[in-house]
């Protein structure tokens, strides 16, 4: 219980998210393409004679902009006119719970901000900000050099943390290989890390100071990870680091599955929330499964050196794999049948070259010495790891985007695996029977699953950007995006966006819809009228619902879908339609809204405000 309150966010009261200015230290910040976002800390809030102290509260808020300020850095004081809003999901189906992931990062409240509504008014940094100062400094040195953008944004990736560069492409080709884990700073760039710092204070050996080595490793493997955020799986490796080395320094056994458990408590009191993190989870069972296995995989390696390294980082590999298999198809919606043992093969044994000369690269780069020769060798081993990862999956050993798992059928297959690791131990058959016994339990759920998937539906999605509209119907989708032709509607994104929704659906395929007319099962598209289950539609916005309206009496609507491209009343679409109920799309800006819903309520019209209800769904 005492872990529950020491965690939960602190709440603002009502009247301090719409009324006076806010003061707040900018914790962090994270530049996209052409936006960024930045976690500020609340000090103070200014209304008329008063003025608030939010300090003591520990409320942070997450501020989003259009554009992007580089002269910013941790530890600047902002200020700005509150509007906060409660951090809300999209309420679209399957999606990922973004509410709850920020909650248990201490966020609740966000607001977005045009450049010119904040005001710098002067810097009061911490610990924390100097050394994400730091951090940031190195992100720049690094994206300033002349390497190809994706290798600079590889490497901020790898050895800084920061992974908001790396194209959404990139991360699905490298997670459909099944190493993914190579982006995304972690246990393995950590050990290579600590094996480097190691390797260089060989002097101290010489001097018969081996635990001073151990030590001084140790401490600056703590300040790399402060430097790139104390992100879990970071922590995680570092603890385990510690554990290891704690008993060689006492004189004692280290046991790594005690290690490992001990740095899982330790991470979650701290931050509980990332019990429910993705990279938690595939990092503590990876680590865990290997070694539950690691004594049966030394038992049966050859007695010759090279032939028992190769049989050991195959058999590792594939522990590795099998363990996290359903893990990674429950969250990322696709499954390797054997391409990330092929994959890691090739890729881990030269990835520590790549991470060495990736660390002399950044160094050599703060210290302003360029080296063409250097810059050539990094390009050249990022240009094999993506022939590795297209190559692999040219092969055809994986699931493609589209392979739905369920959280029971996950756990059931984790039993699985434990009764096995239970009986290769004790030897006892009835492990291994029981382990058998989970399958029929899978297959059951499968089936289960696969009867209940609605097999056809309608559904209009709620996005700040635009008004999906998305049908479907036998394993196919047609997606029309008012206001938008064919050849600008980016169906792969869609995909890619709401994974969970086409796998969940085994949607196989998606069209992207034109303005012509387009008979489809079950229905017709004829931008920009629809009628798709049973339901007839239309979209206002853009101008082209008026000429339509010019061909005669519209038929009587089951919605009039109003999109941000609408700017009149709800007069005009009275007099031009006659509608059920009026949808009003998530992507209308905030004042037209308001303006909406005030005319619609006076006049008692029914309607659907996605912002506040989510996403329509039509589904059989």
């Amino acid at each position: 219980m005492w872990l529950t309150w020491l965690h939960e966010p602190a709440e603002l009261p009502q009247s301090a998210l719409g009324e006076g200015t806010l003061t707040g230290r900018v914790e962090s910040i994270r530049w996209g393409t052409k936006s960024m976002d930045m976690r500020v800390k609340l000090l103070s809030r200014y209304e008329g004679n008063h003025d608030e102290d939010l300090s003591g509260r520990g409320v942070t808020v997450k501020l989003t902009t259009r554009g992007c300020d580089y002269t910013l850095q941790a530890g600047d004081l902002l200020s700005w006119r509150a509007q906060l809003e409660p951090i809300a999901n999209q309420g679209n189906p399957d999606e990922t719970d973004y509410a709850a992931i920020e909650r248990g990062r201490g966020v609740i409240y966000n607001q977005h901000l045009e450049q010119w509504q904040w005001t710098r008014i002067g810097e009061r940094p911490t610990l924390t900000n100097r050394l994400d100062r730091m951090r940031s400094a190195a992100e720049v040195a690094i994206l300033s050099t002349r390497l190809d953008h994706e290798v600079q944004y590889f490497l901020v990736a790898l050895l800084l943390g920061n992974d908001e560069f790396i194209a959404p492409e990139t991360r699905q080709e490298f997670a459909t290989a099944g190493v993914a884990h190579v982006l995304a700073l972690s246990g393995l760039h950590v050990g290579i890390i600590a094996m480097m710092i190691y390797f260089f204070l060989f002097p101290l050996d010489y001097l018969r100071l081996r635990k001073l080595r151990l030590v001084i490793t140790l401490a600056l493997l703590v300040g790399y990870d402060m430097l790139t955020g104390l992100s879990p799986s970071v922590v995680r490796a570092t603890l385990m680091f510690a554990f290891v080395v704690s008993p060689l320094l006492l004189h004692r056994r280290a046991v790594p599955l005690n290690s490992l458990a001990m740095a899982a408590i330790i991470i979650l009191t701290f931050a509980p929330g990332s019990l429910f993190n993705a990279g938690f989870q595939l990092s503590f069972t990876t680590v865990m499964f290997i070694l539950l296995f690691s004594e049966k995989i030394k038992e049966y390696a050859p007695s010759r050196h090279w032939l028992a390294v190769i049989y050991t980082t195959i058999a590792t590999t594939m522990v590795a794999t099998v363990s996290t298999l359903l893990l990674s198809a429950y969250y990322f919606h696709n499954i390797n049948y054997g391409g990330a043992v092929v994959a890691n093969a090739l890729i881990l044994p030269v990835f520590p070259v790549f991470m060495v000369a990736g660390v002399l690269f950044m160094l050599l780069t703060l210290c302003e010495v360029e080296l063409q020769w250097l810059e050539t060798v990094l390009e050249a081993m990022y240009d094999a790891l993506q022939w590795v990862v297209t190559s692999v999956n040219s092969l055809g050993l994986h699931a493609s985007m589209g392979f739905d798992v369920s959280g029971a059928v996950v756990i059931l297959y984790f039993v699985a695996l434990l009764l096995i690791a239970a009986w290769g131990y004790s030897n006892r058959r009835r492990y291994l029977l029981w382990s058998l016994a989970m399958v029929p339990l899978m297959l059951g759920h499968g089936i289960y699953s696969e009867l209940t998937t609605p097999r056809a539906g309608l559904v209009i999605f709620n996005s700040p950007q635009s008004t999906p509209i998305l049908y479907y119907r036998d394993h196919r989708a047609w997606l029309w995006v008012p206001n938008a032709g064919a050849d600008s509607v980016d169906t792969e994104a869609f995909r890619m966006s709401h994974a969970a929704f086409m796998a969940r659906r085994r949607i196989e395929s998606i069209v992207a819809i034109d303005t012509a007319r387009v008979a489809v099962p079950g229905g017709v598209f004829n931008p920009p009228f629809a009628m798709l289950e049973g339901k007839k539609m239309m979209a206002v916005g853009g101008g082209r619902w008026k000429r339509t309206t010019l061909r005669g009496t519209p038929p009587e609507l089951d919605m009039l879908i109003v999109t941000k491209r609408y700017h009149g009343d709800v007069a005009t679409l009275r007099r031009l339609f006659k509608t059920k109920r009026y949808v009003l799309a998530g992507d209308i800006y905030h004042s037209e809204r308001d303006e909406f819903r005030r005319q619609l309520d006076t006049i008692a019209l029914p309607y659907h405000d996605m912002s506040r209800h989510g996403a329509v769904v039509v589904e059989r």
